[in-house]
């Protein structure tokens, strides 16, 4: 069953701020369930999002990839190729809960862009971007409700040391997954709608030759799977990425893509620190190490208590001819 959840309106997050994330982990287990025979790709932690997109499933042909995913920062663009800020987002509500950490997603590339990936790279990174939802009714920009997304409120670059993609042998050729780490994680609130983007930083290149263009695109989730507005795609950079969405279907005038979701699986995996006495003095404080030493304190040890308090001042032993010899 698909389960929701929300996102905190936390306002653009910096870069600068400390990874928290599990990085995630390659399992070459041939698990026929929610793994490709031959390797998958799982995040970490447990999953509180779930489109339905499943590594093995094979959809009819014209019906397994939509938008390009062209990264709306820091982009590689070196062929300036239009289709590359055709912007897709997915739509979600949910509950009170942990940070989100790890998003998994289902991507494929064209054969230049396959070939391309092979030779010499060419995937950077990954865009996540998260906008506040402007209706928060749940309704869908199908050209009778105003086709804009709300405003950004998370907005993270994740580089190659925070995501792993794996080729998975399907019907649908040159198909992988990837799960990416949240250099930041982001946490939830209750009944908020909001919309949620992942985009490649790929080298949108012409290597090939003139008008022969590298691609990799999002795949999708088949029609059942999608309870909430259907995905949305933007072609318009110019007059921002949050204005003139379109249902994907609608947008690329490609039928079979009505009642489709953008493949997704989001998780939970907060760090969960360690904690123990900290002494400031005779003062004692629980908190983590890190914290501790910020505090200029001592450390006495992890899930030490404060109770009784280590950081009291000890008793001297002596005896009773030194305390008369302190008269003399």
């Amino acid at each position: 069953m698909r389960k929701v959840f929300a996102i905190a309106a936390l306002g653009l997050l910096t870069l600068s701020l400390p990874a928290l994330a599990t990085v995630p982990t390659t399992l070459n287990d041939n698990t026929p369930s929610t793994g490709a025979p031959g390797g998958r790709v799982e995040c970490p932690g447990t999953v509180i999002w779930d489109t339905g997109m499943y590594d093995e499933f094979t959809p009819p042909t014209g019906c397994s990839s939509a938008y390009s995913t062209g990264c709306f920062i820091n982009a590689i663009d070196e062929g300036a190729f239009g289709a590359d800020w055709r912007q897709g987002a997915a739509q979600f509500i949910g509950v009170a809960g942990d940070p989100i950490t790890n998003l998994k997603f289902w991507t494929r590339y064209n054969q230049q862009g396959y070939d391309y990936h092979l030779s010499s790279g060419g995937l950077h990174g990954f865009c996540v971007r998260i906008y506040d939802d402007p209706s928060q009714g749940g309704l869908c920009p199908d050209g009778t409700i105003p086709d804009a997304l709300g405003a950004p409120v998370y907005d993270q670059y994740v580089d190659a040391s925070h995501f792993v993609e794996e080729e998975i042998f399907t019907g649908v050729v040159r198909n992988f997954n990837v799960c990416v780490s949240l250099p930041v994680p982001f946490h939830m609130v209750a009944d908020h709608f909001y919309w949620v983007n992942v985009s490649g930083d790929f080298d949108f290149t012409n290597y090939l030759g003139a008008g022969v263009y590298t691609q990799l695109f999002h795949r999708m989730a088949p029609p059942g799977s999608a309870i909430l507005c259907e995905p949305v795609v933007n072609y318009d950079s110019v007059l921002g990425d949050h204005q003139n969405w379109k249902p994907i279907w609608a947008a690329l005038n490609i039928a079979c893509w009505q009642g489709w979701d953008a493949s997704m699986k989001i998780y939970t995996n907060p760090v969960v620190e360690n904690t123990g006495a900290c002494c400031i003095g005779t003062e004692c404080r629980v908190v983590t190490a890190a914290e501790c030493a910020n505090l200029s304190g001592n450390y006495m040890g992890d899930n030490v208590p404060c109770d009784p308090n280590p950081c009291a001042t000890p008793t001297k032993s002596s005896t009773w001819g030194k305390i008369k010899a302190g008269y003399r």
